[in-house]
C-alpha cells in the first residue's frame, strides 16, 4: 500500500495505491469526518462532501466506537456494489481517530491555563469544516500534553482577519525525543466561507512566534 508522508498536504482525497497491493491490504487512505446514525452505526464524510459507508469491515475496524464529528484517517478499498443513500461503498480496514476539539474562547486573562510551550507546525490547512494541524514537539513520553486552538478575546488585533492562537501545554515535559501528532478543530462560525474573513493562527515555535494565514 502506498505510504503517505503528509496527509494534510494532499490535494485530492482518494489516493489510489501506486504499488501493487494484495487482496488483504487497503488500497486508499482518506481524511474524513465520522457521522453517526440512529442505529449506533456510522458513516464517513469526505472533505469534499461525498459520503462513504463501509459495508465490509475487517477485525481492526469492528471495534470503533462511533462519535459524531470525530475526525479520522481511514484505510479502505472501494467496492463495486453501491449502497443506497451513500456516494461510495468501501471495505474498511482500519480507523485512526484524530484529536478533534472545539475552538476555545478566552475573555478573562486570569482564566488562561492553556500554556504557551514551544511547538512547531509541519502543516496547517482548512478542509471539511475544520482547521487541520500537523505538529511536532519534544517529550519524554510519560506525561500528557494538551493542544488547543484559542480565540483570545483579551487581545485586540488590527485588520479584518480572525486571529486565533495554537496553544501547547507540555506540563513540564519539554525535552526528550521528537513526537508528532495531528489535531482538528471545528470551525463553526469561524469558517471563512461563512464569515468572509481569513484566519490568522499564531504559534509559539522554537524559532519564535509565527503566524499562518488560512483562507477558505
Amino acid at each position: 500500500m502506498k505510504r503517505i508522508k503528509y496527509l494534510l498536504l494532499l490535494v485530492i482525497i482518494l489516493i489510489p495505491a501506486i504499488q501493487s497491493c494484495t487482496m488483504y491490504e487497503p488500497e486508499s487512505v482518506a481524511l474524513v469526518t465520522m457521522k453517526t446514525t440512529g442505529t449506533n452505526d456510522y458513516y464517513f464524510v469526505l472533505d469534499g462532501g461525498k459520503t462513504m459507508y463501509a459495508s465490509e469491515r475487517v477485525s481492526y475496524a469492528t471495534s470503533v466506537t462511533p462519535v459524531d464529528g470525530q475526525r479520522a484517517i481511514i484505510y479502505f478499498t472501494m467496492l463495486s456494489t453501491s449502497i443506497s443513500g451513500y456516494d461510495y461503498n468501501v471495505k474498511l480496514y482500519n480507523v485512526g481517530e484524530l484529536l478533534t476539539k472545539e475552538i476555545v474562547t478566552l475573555d478573562d486573562p486570569a482564566l488562561d491555563t492553556l500554556g504557551q510551550d514551544k511547538i512547531n507546525l509541519t502543516s496547517i490547512n482548512i478542509s471539511g469544516g475544520y482547521i487541520n494541524v500537523e505538529f511536532a514537539f519534544y517529550s519524554e513520553g510519560n506525561i500528557m500534553h494538551s493542544i488547543n486552538m484559542l480565540d483570545n478575546q483579551t487581545i485586540e488585533h488590527e485588520g479584518d482577519s480572525t486571529f486565533l492562537e495554537f496553544r501547547h501545554k507540555a506540563n513540564g515535559d519539554t525535552t526528550g525525543t521528537k513526537a508528532t501528532g495531528i489535531a482538528c478543530f471545528k470551525l463553526g462560525a469561524y469558517d471563512p466561507a461563512l464569515s468572509s474573513k481569513d484566519i490568522v493562527v499564531k504559534v509559539h515555535t522554537w524559532d519564535g512566534d509565527k503566524e499562518y494565514k488560512l483562507s477558505k
